[in-house]
């Protein structure tokens, strides 16, 4: 594994017009790096944050940078044990739109600052949601189940890689398929919430 630097702001220099941020991970190839608003530190957000942050390192160790933005954002969501009931009522009655898995990752891309529309924030809810019924579809233990599916964007070989592309299978499909034995849009609709019930079908 690559070695991890962790950094704090000084506060005052953190930037707080920046919204939905409590902190940010890059690959700096030959280390990973995390920065974290130093006016996190002695508050609960600040072992949240950290784990949120060092939750994509690993994403990115594991699945070779093959893991889609959602995706990643809902195995960093699942480690910070983000809440998500209010998201949960917005998604199910409609007042939030449900994306597919193009649309989700683009959502993230949205410019942050003039965000009128929380487009960012709503899809971080949705990613947490499908992180979170991910996390329940197995008797193992759900992170336990997430990490084999980040092992499986990398172990295939090149001629089953070609096979999978002609198929139209992407990396995520492939290896959310091997682990939990359904596609991604399978998930997307199995994941989103109805009416009066919980994603994974309770009420």
């Amino acid at each position: 594994a690559a070695p991890l630097t962790i950094c704090l702001l000084d506060p005052h220099h953190d930037v707080r017009y920046f919204p939905y941020r409590g902190g940010y991970y890059t690959n700096r190839g030959s280390h990973h790096k995390i920065v974290l608003p130093g006016g996190l530190l002695g508050y609960d957000d600040f072992g949240r944050a950290l784990s949120h942050e060092i939750a994509h390192a690993m994403v990115e160790e594991r699945a070779g940078g093959l893991c889609p933005i959602w995706l990643n954002e809902a195995i960093a969501q699942v480690a910070d044990r983000s809440a998500t009931e209010g998201a949960r009522r917005r998604f199910a009655s409609s007042l939030w739109p449900w994306l597919n898995p193009r649309e989700l990752d683009q959502a993230f891309g949205a410019n942050r600052v003039d965000d009128p529309g929380q487009r960012v924030l709503r899809a971080y809810m949705q990613a947490c949601l499908i992180g979170q019924w991910l996390a329940r579809r197995s008797s193992n233990p759900g992170e336990r189940q997430l990490g084999a599916t980040l092992d499986a964007f990398t172990d295939n070989g090149l001629i089953k890689d070609i096979w999978l592309r002609i198929r139209g299978y992407t990396a995520a499909d492939e290896a959310i398929r091997q682990v939990f034995g359904l596609g991604e849009e399978e998930l997307f609709q199995l994941a989103r919430p109805h009416g009066g019930t919980s994603a994974d079908g309770r009420s």
